[in-house]
């Protein structure tokens, strides 16, 4: 403030508080770099997807005869991201829309179905690897296992180790057709039993018995993998 004179006579501040604005610019560019991050891990599954399903498709009818489910087994898993906080999945809503596809069609049916275990949350990068894992276990059922013939039963539970915290789900098919030991691997077993257990640190497990398939899948406690 100046004088007649032209001298300082004083001085007037104003202040406004941006806190609140300042926050929400730093969270929108917090959002906005996470979101690139995923958008291009999402891009990278899925062409890694793409090329290993192509490799082992005869035509390209076969190709999208595995590749579609394989989309729609991620979008699931996505979807439930998106109903939620985007980064934490319940392990029972996982398996329960994995199956879901099997519950109202198919020659086993609802009935043939059984899903047990506790409440257990699992991070956005296992949900994803765990839902295509599923996937690819109930598409096999589907079309050589329990789920392929009238009497056939899949079991799927899981518990927590008292001790560590993991997670210990267990696949269990019953009524189902022998089915042997496959002398190779196609792209399903890889996600299974290779890519799975690279994903989320855990290990994988199975056992062709005379009533079907069993599968034991150890994932590391969520709140450490």
């Amino acid at each position: 403030m100046f004088g007649t004179d032209g001298k300082i006579v004083g001085m007037m501040q104003r202040a406004h508080d941006m806190s609140r604005e300042v926050a929400a610019e730093r969270t929108r560019d917090a959002i906005s770099i996470e979101y690139d991050h995923r958008v291009r891990n999402l891009l990278s599954k899925v062409s890694a997807i793409a090329r290993r399903t192509a490799r082992s498709a005869g035509s390209m009818q076969q190709f999208i005869a595995d590749f579609d489910p394989r989309m729609n087994s991620m979008a699931r898993a996505h979807q439930l991201l998106a109903e939620g906080t985007w980064d934490r999945i319940d392990l029972v809503d996982l398996v329960n829309a994995e199956l879901a596809p099997y519950t109202t069609s198919g020659s086993a049916g609802q009935d043939a179905i059984y899903v047990n275990g506790p409440a257990v949350i699992l991070s956005s990068r296992i949900a994803q690897a765990l839902g295509m894992a599923l996937h690819e276990l109930a598409t096999n059922a589907a079309k050589h296992g329990a789920l392929s013939r009238a009497g056939g039963r899949l079991d799927v539970h899981w518990s927590l180790d008292a001790l560590t915290g993991a997670v210990d789900l267990h696949w269990n098919e019953a009524n189902a057709a022998m089915i042997a030991r496959p002398r190779s691997s196609g792209f399903g077993s890889i996600i299974i039993y290779r890519i799975l257990p690279s994903e989320v640190g855990g290990n994988v497990t199975r056992d062709f018995t005379p009533r079907g398939l069993v599968c034991n899948i150890t994932i590391p406690a969520p709140d450490k993998a």
